[in-house]
């Protein structure tokens, strides 16, 4: 026999839903896609421009790719959700799943913070060489020297 469920939920506080967005992105890291118009590799760059010709620019504006899972086609928020209507939009998106309908849409989708992606999956994170600019840091209680990198995410290098 189940037990009762409460009869009504408090909707989480602004702690509790950072920390459910987080856990989603951790759950999910290969399934995290960013707004189209944040694109700067010349690979990205050329990706939107084969995908977007025969779309209106404003369509194109609300698009995002994907890192992992369904790279290289353009996804979407779908337009009802609390989401879509977000001014502005999110730039980085945790989803479930793509629901291809008249677009590919994003289910279940929610906003994620890129600080929390090489946390979220080491192997989907690249660390560049040791940056000279910035110089190295003693770490005394590990006895060791820290150097600073720059992180690069998926297979789509952000």
């Amino acid at each position: 026999h189940d037990p009762p469920l409460p009869a009504a939920v408090a909707p989480p506080d602004g702690t509790q839903a950072v920390a459910l967005r987080r856990a989603l992105a951790h759950s999910l890291p290969d399934r995290v896609a960013r707004l189209a118009s944040l694109c700067d590799s010349p690979a990205e760059l050329q990706l939107l421009r084969d995908l977007s010709t025969d779309l209106k620019p404003a369509l194109v504006r609300r698009a995002y790719l994907a890192a992992e899972q369904g790279r290289g086609q353009l996804l979407w928020l779908r337009p009802g959700s609390r989401l879509a209507a977000a001014r502005p939009r999110p730039p980085y998106i945790s989803f479930f799943e793509i629901q291809h309908a008249k677009r590919p849409y994003m289910e279940r989708a929610s906003a994620a913070d890129p600080r929390w992606l090489p946390d979220a999956s080491p192997s989907l994170t690249r660390l560049s060489a040791p940056l000279a600019e910035l110089p190295p840091l003693y770490d005394a209680a590990e006895d060791c020297t820290l150097c600073w990198c720059s992180p690069t995410y998926g297979a789509a290098g952000w």
